[in-house]
């Protein structure tokens, strides 16, 4: 079982990412293979909306996204972490899902399957805003439900904590990022015990 984790967030070990790393421990410790891929270290350019994508169901950029998205068909988990800035998810964040295009012409253009393997495959969304009211994370819930649909991929849960703004202070509630660990337990175990294949 392979469980992805994309930390959207430039901040290394800022909230979202250590929120992400207890959910990532968690699901080892159910006995999954984890990985962590970090947007702000890899090279990638924008969609250009040059539907090169329509007839190949493949992105014409060779680059660390398109790697990425090959990974992506394989994952049982995908797990994006992001924080809000200026009411949603990061630009990093953004921009590599834009480029989902791709997946989008391979599954409704071309009638390719976009998974590598059968059973259902888990979304989750983990996000800190600074704001205190929860509709914050309304326009990154929307994006992020048309993001997992067009992977095949259910939108499981949520992970959203308001009123957590400066860098760390996620720190400052420890019951919350032992939460994240034992979801990251709970969610990987009880998905092992769903059937899975290779396609």
């Amino acid at each position: 079982m392979h469980v992805i984790g994309i930390l959207g967030s430039p901040r290394l070990k800022g909230n979202t990412d250590i929120l992400l790393d207890a959910y990532l421990a968690g699901a080892r410790e159910a006995g999954a293979k984890t990985e962590k891929v970090v947007l702000n270290k890899l090279d990638y350019v924008p969609c250009q909306g040059c539907g090169g994508c329509d007839k190949t169901g493949r992105c014409v950029h060779k680059d660390d996204v398109y790697d990425l998205y090959e990974r992506f068909r394989t994952a049982s988990q995908i797990i994006i972490a992001s924080p809000i800035y200026f009411m949603g998810i990061t630009a990093q964040t953004k921009a590599m899902i834009d480029r989902c295009q791709a997946n989008w012409a391979e599954k409704h253009l071309l009638k390719k399957p976009v998974a590598d393997i059968a059973g259902p495959r888990w979304g989750v969304f983990i996000s800190t805003g600074g704001t205190s009211n929860d509709f914050i994370f309304s326009p990154s819930r929307t994006i992020l439900k048309a993001f997992f649909s067009t992977l095949d991929v259910i939108y499981k849960q949520e992970f959203v904590f308001p009123g957590i703004d400066h860098q760390g202070e996620i720190e400052h509630h420890p019951e919350i990022i032992e939460s994240l660990r034992l979801a990251g337990m709970a969610l990987t175990r009880e998905q092992l015990t769903l059937p899975t294949e290779v396609v």
